[in-house]
């Protein structure tokens, strides 16, 4: 008995061109622009694309002639405090005094800190450093953008986390 063996890339191939004629356009997405929604609808490629680039154009000229929204920054100085650049009233907080409400140490006694203003503090590298809830510790912005974390005259380099 003979076997014919059709080529992979050939079989694929037949396969592609018979779904073609099977392909069924896709429900208009919502959301969109009426507009945009009559663009999908047109089955003529040429003026399908024509339809897309004209209202695309309408469409981005009404962006450019509306206002921006103004900036609203709710949150305070203690909020921003470790996560923000700086702030534009140029009142940037250079540091923080709050109450250690939990402790945990890690790896090589890496401590983390939970303040009672819901600030999570990490300690930066390895050491000893006494801490534990209920201190009132202080955390200060450094000249080059890191932060320190004092505790009883002692001070340890912090990155906030949350």
């Amino acid at each position: 008995m003979t076997r014919t063996c059709i080529p992979l890339s050939i079989f694929t191939g037949f396969l592609a061109l018979s779904s073609l004629s099977t392909v069924k356009a896709e429900p208009v997405p919502t959301g969109l622009p009426e507009a945009l929604q009559k663009c999908v609808n047109e089955s003529d490629d040429t003026l399908r694309l024509a339809c897309f680039d004209r209202e695309m154009d309408t469409l981005s000229q009404a962006a450019a002639s509306a206002p921006a929204p103004d900036p609203v920054d709710t949150a305070s100085s203690e909020e921003q405090f470790g996560i923000a650049p700086k702030r534009e009233d140029n009142e940037e907080l250079v540091e923080l005094t709050a109450t250690v409400e939990k402790v945990t140490f890690g790896t090589n006694r890496i401590f983390t800190v939970w303040l009672d203003n819901d600030q999570v503090w990490r300690q930066e590298y390895m050491g000893t450093f006494r801490v534990k809830a209920g201190d009132v510790v202080i955390i200060r912005k450094g000249s080059f953008g890191g932060y320190s974390l004092k505790n009883k005259g002692r001070k340890t380099s912090v990155n906030r986390i949350r």
